[in-house]
């Protein structure tokens, strides 16, 4: 690939030259009729004609539109279709265009009919349906309009406040850069065997993330024992209370404004990034974690309140039962000052030869452990729970050497999984910049 200017893509193959056409969408694409049927009109039992909703393209479909890969639902049989036009049925190679969205990233997205497997398919509330005028390479149209090029123009062009809307009339107006059709292909066909690679990746973790659910089930039911390194058996394992192993040290209650990642300071671990962004297993050097502000008095924080590696740091609110009690295990501080912030709880092991550091990290996310924090939560919009009732968790707890056993091969699954996850993310942020610079 070389680099060029003008109507001529940054990332070009070699066997082609010169500018590209720059005509507008209009130019191109008619825009054919579309229902507005609401999602009490589908259903997915059955049916004669398939339906595409607004909101699927905005979570779920693929960019290139296989029936065959996706799940799509039927047009409910009491609903007539004698009004419909033949033309308003989708073909293959149209654009469906989602024309509401909360947001500007996701305004106007779009999927084209790549495969709808002799289907009757109809486009549906909150959308537009476009169909090419002359012959468009498949896929080309589908990623153009991912491009950073025809995204901003979408941007600029669509209206509202709450809710953005795009009409026909002004996606006509979109300027859409087109080469030959041959060069349509290639680039295509290459972004095509990327996104092969990024649903190849995909397919991937998602099959080590379930592999990793239902070992962690049949290890901690006890369907699966470890043995010891001699081969003999371990000892069963015995139910102790939350609160006989672990102690509750005072926690701050600093907000975010009293929070910053400039500043030097004291380190601070807020509920919010438990829900959101920090291991379950926390090593400080992984992790991003903001400062207590300089002008917030710490004289009052009693030397015991600062973390320790093995402690547990437990967001103690939420907003939901999926989330709520949710914790890291700290594994390694780097000898950095950390406290434990808003809205947690900060629990010590009472004695320290009785737990190993990382097993608790993984029974926690046990259904035996998580329907006890569940049903022990109180409240109706936001959810919270008691150091008391904590307390009275009941933990099935192995041997040490054994905690050991289950916690290094836990871990390890985490680390594959992780290591996919970021080859995805590479290959994801390499698709970008090709959207960028393989379009005008």
């Amino acid at each position: 690939m070389t680099e060029v200017k003008n109507n001529i893509p940054v990332l070009r193959f070699p066997e082609f030259s010169g500018e590209w056409a720059v005509p507008k969408f209009g130019e191109k694409y008619n825009f054919y009729t579309t229902n507005s049927l609401s999602r009490d009109k589908l259903n997915y039992e059955g049916g004669s004609v398939k339906n595409l909703h607004y909101g699927d393209i905005h979570t779920k479909f693929q960019a290139m539109f296989s029936l065959s890969n996706e799940y799509v639902p039927f047009i409910n049989e009491d609903v007539s279709l004698a009004k419909i036009k033949e033309e308003s049925y989708c073909k293959e190679g149209d654009l469906v265009i989602a024309d509401a969205s909360e947001d500007y990233n996701d305004i106007g997205k779009s999927i084209e009919l790549i495969n709808l497997n002799t289907y009757k398919v109809l486009a549906g509330l909150h959308t537009l349906l476009a169909r090419p005028k002359e012959d468009f390479a498949k896929g080309f149209t589908g990623y153009s309009l991912q491009s950073w090029t025809l995204r901003k123009q979408i941007m600029v062009v669509a209206q509202g406040t709450k809710v953005l809307g795009l009409s026909t009339k002004q996606l006509a107006k979109v300027t859409i850069p087109t080469p030959t059709l041959p060069e349509q292909q290639k680039i295509a066909d290459f972004l095509s065997s990327v996104d092969k690679k990024i649903g190849q990746l995909e397919e991937k973790k998602s099959l080590l993330e379930e592999y990793k659910k239902g070992v962690m089930q049949k290890i901690f039911s006890r369907e699966i024992r470890f043995k010891a390194d001699d081969g003999s058996e371990f000892e069963e394992w015995e139910e102790i209370n939350f609160g006989d192993l672990y102690k509750f040290i005072s926690t701050n209650s600093l907000s975010r404004e009293k929070l910053n990642y400039e500043i030097p300071n004291v380190y601070n671990i807020h509920y919010g990034d438990i829900h959101t962004k920090f291991k379950s297993q926390f090593s400080f050097q992984d992790e991003i974690v903001p400062y207590i502000n300089t002008d917030v008095s710490l004289s009052k924080i009693k030397p015991e309140a600062y973390c320790e590696v093995g402690d547990l740091v437990i967001a103690d609110a939420s907003e939901d039962y999926a989330d709520i009690g949710k914790l890291i295990e700290v594994k390694d501080l780097n000898n950095k000052k950390v406290l434990a912030g808003l809205h947690t709880f900060l629990a010590r092991q009472t004695n320290s030869k009785k737990i190993y550091n990382g097993f608790l990290s993984h029974y926690a996310k046990s259904w035996k452990f998580r329907k006890q924090m569940m049903f022990i939560a109180q409240g109706t919009k936001v959810l919270s729970i008691s150091t008391g009732r904590v307390s009275k968790i009941k933990i099935e707890l192995p041997s040490f050497p054994e905690q050991q056993k289950i916690a290094n091969f836990l871990t390890s699954l985490d680390r594959k999984i992780e290591v996919v996850g970021k080859e995805l993310e590479g290959v994801k942020e390499w698709k970008k910049g090709l959207l960028q610079g393989m379009f005008v």
